[in-house]
């Protein structure tokens, strides 16, 4: 066999994978949206954190919809200055039965910002369960009994919610979105599938507070990059299942061009790498717009023929879950373009260790370890507010621990 026909037989093993994955991980999705959610009553008690920095047009939105819900929520930022701060004030005014502390100031010593936040805001938290949620994600109807309805087992440790991207109407949001939801989600998706949710994905993450005490809270993830992962894998060595919660949760893209596009994505991909370099070289093959142009380049008609035939599995299997994906059909256009850039970033995760996150340059070593960085230090010593009932009424979100109780 000549190299040339043996270039064009890896092409061609390449090419079939990619379709393989591609079939498998639809499939994948649609079966776990198509799951029942089945919310259970009395539901544990719990406390909401959610960390923040800074404010984008959704912050405000996002937070009324979390206050909403009922829970008792901590909300965190280390900066006086922030205009998270006026946000979450302005938010609480609008929801005075809920009950929020708000905690103010430099959090605890660590490269990972939002952990050391964390750490200084699990003091305020009551209640059995503990959810964390990002500040750019939308908590949806039924957000509470969803995340919570897990924990009726009692070998569950810890749920986690995956989530889509919506919004964004330039070029470089929409293909922000198409990379979330048409690469990193039926990833997850076929993941849980294989192996069970032996991750945790930071848009939201219930664990029981017992747990988390007994694994040393947040402060051991301090100056690790990826906390989410190494909190799950500490979840699980205690001997307690992580459980993936069929609840998609809406991660709003704002004001991104094609640059912050580049540093959030590649800082994933350099992470994965750091935490699972094997499984992160494996997902070479899930990239089938390489083999496919290489093919309809070299290979004839034969080589058109199956470049066409990627192009329908990949475009058919995103126009099929359109709807719960929240894509518009002028979308699948930027599909190539979407492709490609993940190729690069697939790449990119090789060729560095360094990444960008909240206004800090930091390095990771191998194991997720953040080895270094620039952060620039908050303007005062911490404080904390309380808002929601006026004061002298009862507020039984204060006296005792949220719980929905028995109907």
């Amino acid at each position: 066999m000549s190299p040339a026909s043996s270039f064009t037989g890896l092409l061609v093993l390449w090419l079939a994978a990619a379709i393989a994955y591609q079939i498998a991980s639809q499939v994948a999705l649609a079966r776990f949206l198509g799951r029942r959610r089945n919310p259970v009553r009395p539901l544990p008690t719990c406390t909401i954190l959610r960390p923040l920095r800074g404010a984008n047009s959704q912050t405000e939105a996002n937070l009324d919809r979390l206050l909403a819900i009922g829970a008792p929520v901590v909300i965190g930022v280390e900066d006086t200055g922030d205009a998270a701060v006026d946000a979450a004030r302005r938010a609480a005014e609008r929801h005075p039965t809920t009950r929020m502390t708000l905690c103010i100031g430099p959090a605890p010593d660590g490269l990972n910002r939002k952990v050391a936040n964390l750490s200084r805001m699990l003091k305020e938290a009551r209640g059995e369960i503990v959810i964390v949620t990002d500040g750019d994600v939308a908590t949806p109807h039924g957000y509470l009994e969803s995340v919570l309805a897990p924990f009726e087992d009692p070998d569950v440790g810890l749920a986690t919610c995956p989530y889509r991207s919506v919004g964004g109407t330039s070029l470089a949001e929409r293909v922000d979105v198409l990379l979330t939801n048409t690469g990193f989600l039926p990833s997850v998706a076929v993941a849980e599938r294989l192996e069970g949710a032996r991750f945790a994905l930071g848009a939201t993450i219930a664990v029981r507070r017992t747990i988390l005490d007994a694994v040393g809270g947040f402060a051991p993830l301090a100056d690790l990059l990826a906390d989410d992962h190494a909190l799950a894998a500490r979840v699980i060595e205690a001997g307690h299942r992580t459980v993936l919660v069929p609840l998609l949760l809406d991660h709003h893209v704002d004001r991104a061009g094609i640059g912050d596009v580049w540093r959030r994505h590649i800082r994933w991909a350099r992470t994965m790498r750091s935490v699972r370099p094997g499984g992160y070289a494996g997902t070479l093959v899930t990239h089938g717009l390489a083999p496919a142009s290489a093919l309809a380049t070299i290979g004839g008609a034969a080589g058109i023929g199956a470049a066409l035939m990627w192009l329908l599995v990949r475009t058919g299997g995103v126009f099929i879950l359109r709807r719960q994906l929240k894509l518009k059909p002028r979308d699948l256009l930027l599909l190539p373009a979407a492709d490609l850039l993940a190729l690069a970033l697939y790449f990119g995760g090789f060729m560095g260790r360094t990444v960008h996150w909240g206004g800090a340059r930091l390095s990771i070593s191998r194991k997720g370890r953040i080895r270094s960085s620039r952060i620039a230090a908050p303007h005062s010593a911490a404080r904390f507010e309380s808002a929601g009932r006026p004061e002298g009424v009862p507020n039984p979100a204060i006296d005792e621990p949220f719980g929905t109780g028995p109907t």
